[in-house]
This record gives C-alpha cells, structure tokens and sequence, in this order.
C-alpha cells in the first residue's frame, strides 16, 4: 500500500490549512486518500505524483459517498 500521512502532515508539507485540505478532500481534489472509519491518510506516493503533474486529482470515495 506504500507509506500514509496524515492530514496534518501532508497540510505542513503543501504549506496549507488542515481545513483547507479537509476540503480539498471532500471536494475529491486530492489523491490517494484512504479512510479507515473516521482516520483520513493520504498515500505518499500519490500525492507526490499528483504534485510532480503525473496524476491528476481524482475524486476520493468520502467525496463519493456524500455525493459532494
């Protein structure tokens, strides 16, 4: 599955808000999110091709699921 990180984690590494992840996220703009229950994590390698232009953001299962 690779390495997770947290929504807090990936927020200090883009230079964002954890709301405005949190967002981002419900919005399906972020890829790689995995939910466990309530936890959110974020795969590493997802989020590393998404900002090096290799993956698009695709929309996450939470965002699916609230129909956002």
């Amino acid at each position: 599955m690779g390495e997770l990180m947290t929504v807090r984690a990936l927020a200090a590494l883009l230079g964002v808000s954890r709301q405005a992840l949190y967002a981002a996220i419900r919005r399906g703009l972020v890829p790689g999110v995995v939910r466990w229950g309530r936890p959110i994590r974020v795969r590493r390698q997802a989020v590393l091709r998404w900002l090096e232009g290799k993956e698009e953001g695709k929309p996450s299962k939470g965002a699916q699921r609230r129909g956002s």
